[in-house]
């Protein structure tokens, strides 16, 4: 995001202060009425917003390295953008995958789960940065390819909901041990 902060030549200052009030000051100030406006959908659908809205920032971005006039304005809008999607994702992010692990294994869900975002929050700043030492045309089209691989994470939850759902039906259909019990003890008194 070179220019981000006023021009090709944007100090480390400026895109800094941009970066901490646009996206750290909107996460925080937003987290908690996003999480109260999400509590009833879905988390599946929460985090597919999520999903949307993380493809929105990354285009975002892209706009802010490709216009000539504006860039901060764009510059803002990515971050923000990219900051709500964020505080939507993290809050449900961790509710289900405590719901699809078995209870024996919530912890190693969660513990893998972290570890994830652990990797790639390794991972995305070193190909981050390395995009944004190519030439305009390889940076550009990294944050237009950002954009698209939230296609992926779309497809993945929408195979978790079908999933999740074909499972809560085949439980709700299935009687419960109690229910088995008492049916037995009936036929026994038969």
């Amino acid at each position: 995001m070179a220019g981000i902060g006023g021009g090709p030549g944007a100090s480390v200052t400026s895109t800094a202060n941009l970066f901490t009030w646009c996206y750290i000051g909107i996460g925080a100030i937003l987290q908690l009425p996003i999480a109260r406006l999400f509590t009833h959908f879905q988390r599946v659908r929460v985090l597919m917003i999520a999903m949307l809205i993380w493809a929105v920032g990354f285009a975002l971005v892209w706009v802010t390295g490709t216009v000539t006039t504006a860039q901060l304005i764009w510059g803002v809008g990515a971050l923000c953008m990219l900051s709500i999607a964020s505080v939507t994702y993290k809050p449900f992010a961790s509710a289900i995958v405590s719901e699809l692990a078995p209870e024996s294994l919530r912890g190693s869900y969660i513990a893998i789960s972290s570890q994830c975002w652990a990797i790639g929050y390794f991972i995305g700043p070193i190909i981050g940065g390395w995009a944004m030492d190519q030439s305009a045309l390889i940076a550009d089209r990294f944050w237009l390819g950002a954009a698209a691989t939230t296609a992926i994470g779309l497809l993945v939850l929408q195979v978790f909901q079908t999933l999740h759902l074909e499972d809560s039906s085949l439980l709700s259909k299935e009687p419960s041990q109690q229910q088995r019990q008492q049916n037995q003890h009936r036929n026994n008194q038969h």
